[in-house]
């Protein structure tokens, strides 16, 4: 079963972050919400899921997991977020 967490992530370098991107652009149902933030649907534990994030980055970046049950409220985000957040 699949699930949707959340993924932040801090600053990192520029090298780095593009990885990271191209790789979770690749989920064929992730979403970038901003900057550092998305949406990523997949069968991994959030712990798995941290590790193979933190594998793109930097020992210092930040990385913050977590599964999204229920309900959620955002501002400003691009259609396509939009459209993600309300339909899954």
């Amino acid at each position: 079963m699949q699930n949707n967490y959340i993924v932040t992530f801090g600053e990192c370098s520029i090298i780095n972050k593009a990885s990271l991107e191209h790789t979770l652009k690749k989920g064929k149902y992730n979403c970038k919400v901003n900057d550092n933030t998305w949406i990523v649907k997949t069968s991994l534990p959030p712990s798995n899921l941290r590790n193979y994030i933190i594998s793109f980055l930097d020992k210092n970046t930040t990385v913050f997991v977590a599964e999204l049950r229920g309900n959620a409220a955002w501002r400003n985000a691009n259609n396509i977020t939009n459209f993600y957040l309300n339909k899954y």
